[in-house]
């Protein structure tokens, strides 16, 4: 094949002869050294979404398997996006070829959570297991007891899937328990009463501290005295 005045692409571990296209009289033989030997595997770490192992300068990285837009490595743990894999190889030198690439496959956030609110009882409708997490700020996540989970009338909680070992975090639920009227109750002054039977959804007190069921039934009042009304689902957040 003569000549084009350009470069020559060279494959790894082959041999190429050149000649002297006038009088073939001059020869050279060119023997291209082999690829060199790919990264070790590196791992994920899930919690932090970065991987477990630094990645040294001697290794590049990409999100395309065909190495576009390679980054070399600054000896630090680089981050992972969720989904998205990533292809590491061993940099090419000046007297060796780069190595082949070696692929990570990140997989995807599990599915966000889909918890329900028991209008009855304001607490979630299902069981939060250890394996999910909950907060009221997205910054405080407490982790689930096995157990539900109050949510009180008008507030809002989130929900996630927690990062382990293998699984990444999941993107969080927002989930808001619906407001509930306060009761309203009046004063029949006549017979020093409650013109309106306490309902047994409600509780009462007279010092916020200690609260008493509603039974049904009118209660009695006591001049200047003032009397507290809740509806019983209210919990501690």
């Amino acid at each position: 094949m003569p000549g084009t005045n350009a470069q020559l692409s060279l494959p790894a571990s082959d041999t190429v002869y050149f000649r002297n296209a006038s009088n073939h009289a001059y020869k050279q033989t060119l023997v291209t050294p082999g690829r060199l030997s790919p990264p070790s595997a590196y791992t994920i770490d899930y919690i932090n979404e970065k991987t477990n192992e630094n990645i040294p300068s001697t290794v590049e990285y990409a999100t395309s398997s065909d190495m576009t837009g390679a980054v070399t490595g600054s000896s630090a743990k680089i981050t992972v996006t969720p989904g998205q894999n990533l292809y590491f190889r061993t940099k090419a030198t000046g007297s060796a070829f780069a190595s082949s690439s070696i692929e990570l496959t990140v997989p995807q956030k599990p599915a966000v959570p889909a918890f329900t609110v028991d209008v009855n009882t304001f607490y979630t409708s299902q069981i939060i297991s250890s394996a999910y997490e909950y907060s009221t700020d997205l910054s405080n996540w407490i982790t689930g007891s096995n157990a539900s989970v109050a949510m009180n009338p008008g507030t809002t909680k989130y929900f996630r899937v927690k990062a382990s070992a293998s699984t990444f975090e999941s993107d969080h639920q927002t989930l808001t328990a619906p407001a509930v009227d306060p009761p309203v109750y009046s004063i029949d002054f006549i017979n020093q009463r409650t013109n309106e039977n306490i309902s047994i959804q409600d509780e009462f007190s007279y010092n916020q501290s200690s609260w008493s069921s509603g039974t049904g039934e009118k209660i009695s009042l006591t001049p200047v005295s003032t009397i507290y009304f809740r509806k019983k689902a209210d919990h501690s957040k």
